[in-house]
């Protein structure tokens, strides 16, 4: 196992932004805050070291056994409660934003991941960071792309969708409904009819409708990004601005990034993306160039061309998370990497001498004045920034 300076340095280095993001991403962070409260432990260290390969599912439970010092019974418990919250999740949605040809999940795994994606957790896609939803936009065209007919599977998961997006019921017919997505959808179609895709309709639905009027600015934002994704799948392709496959996308990116409509544990792994454009080949190699379309050619014609559209380049505000260097291969499944030598193997072996107590104290202090250093780096709440305090609530009880 690396230690915790190098475990963070592969993490953040070795990794593209939108694989850990998604280790940091609310559904990964609600689970793991639970267990953390319920065992009195942090695992930040744990998820780092699975993300880079230095764990695998079948050593969790050793290795709570031992980092975490609980009982054999305790820690297979834990173990299973990790894999099947947390970790199962996050390499699904691993595998469904990896562009690879070659992965594991198929065409019809990610358009099940999609109908579940857009039936229950649409409000959380349309809040994620543009560059993660420029990526599941990529997924999303390219399964469209090759079946249309799809798009009618999503538009009926919408319908479904449960979700609330604003604070206050609203009404329809007269009668007070919950504020839910398909509610809001069902309230447009009332008021604009299931044919207008018009982006006049929406603006002033949002304006003059009796149930916008009192949204807050933030919920009026959302709501109209749920009707813009409504709109997109109704109406798919006809919705896309354009013939060539330029600007087109089904969840709404914004062009910057806000605080305002970015969960906090997201906010804290922002940092600089212009190195997405350097790596577009990464997630866009399974989709090729689209010609103008002809004068006349029918809806169904331009859905037959393969999609291609880089990732945007957003403007963020900085942080002090220093920018890793760009990933120029497709992303792969959270998976053991390439082996390299051990810090043992890669130093030269360390003498052991005896040391007076003075010495002792001056060199674990320094150790430890090494780690608060490093703590500085990282936002609260960040995985790495939770792993380096783990460290050295272990140095300190030496």
């Amino acid at each position: 196992m690396l230690i915790i300076e190098e475990a963070i340095e592969k993490f953040n280095n070795d990794f593209p932004r939108e694989l850990r993001l998604s280790c940091s991403a609310p559904e990964v962070i609600k689970p793991l805050r639970a267990l953390e409260s319920a065992y009195d432990i942090n695992l930040a260290p744990l998820i780092i070291n699975f993300a880079i390969g230095e764990l695998e599912l079948d050593g969790i439970a050793d290795y709570i056994e031992t980092e975490y010092q609980f009982e054999k019974v305790k820690a297979r418990g834990l173990s299973r409660e990790i894999e099947e919250t947390i970790l199962k999740p996050l390499l699904e949605r691993v595998n469904f934003i990896n562009a690879s040809p070659n992965k594991e999940m198929t065409l019809e795994q990610e358009k099940s991941y999609v109908v579940k994606m857009f039936q229950s957790n649409l409000r959380a896609e349309i809040l994620r960071p543009a560059i993660i939803t420029d990526v599941i936009n990529q997924r999303l065209l390219f399964i469209l792309a090759r079946e249309l007919n799809f798009k009618s599977k999503l538009e009926q998961a919408i319908y479904d969708n449960i979700e609330p997006i604003t604070s206050v019921p609203i009404s329809i017919n007269g009668q007070l409904v919950n504020p839910s997505i398909n509610n809001w959808i069902k309230d447009f179609i009332t008021q604009y009819g299931s044919q207008t895709y018009d982006s006049m309709s929406q603006s002033a639905f949002l304006i003059n409708s009796n149930n916008a009027k009192n949204l807050t600015p933030g919920e009026r934002e959302l709501l109209a990004k749920v009707l813009k994704t409504y709109i997109n799948i109704k109406f798919f392709p006809d919705s896309m601005p354009s013939d060539d496959g330029e600007g087109w996308e089904i969840i709404p990116v914004d062009e910057e990034v806000t605080e305002e409509v970015m969960p906090d544990e997201i906010i804290n792994t922002r940092e600089e993306v212009s190195e997405v454009a350097e790596r577009q080949t990464s997630f866009s190699e399974s989709f090729k160039p689209v010609a103008t379309k002809p004068a006349g050619e029918t809806a169904q014609k331009r859905q037959e061309q393969v999609i291609a559209k880089p990732p945007r380049v957003v403007s963020t505000p900085k942080t002090i998370i220093s920018t890793p260097t760009p990933v120029k291969k497709p992303i792969t499944p959270l998976a053991k990497p390439t082996p390299r030598p051990s810090p043992q193997q890669s130093q030269p072996p360390r003498q052991v001498v005896s040391r007076s107590p003075v010495e002792t104290i001056s060199n674990e202090s320094d150790e430890l004045l090494n780690l608060k250093n490093m703590l500085l780096q990282y936002p609260p709440h960040s995985l790495e920034r939770e792993a380096i305090e783990e460290e050295i609530k272990k140095l300190e009880k030496v």
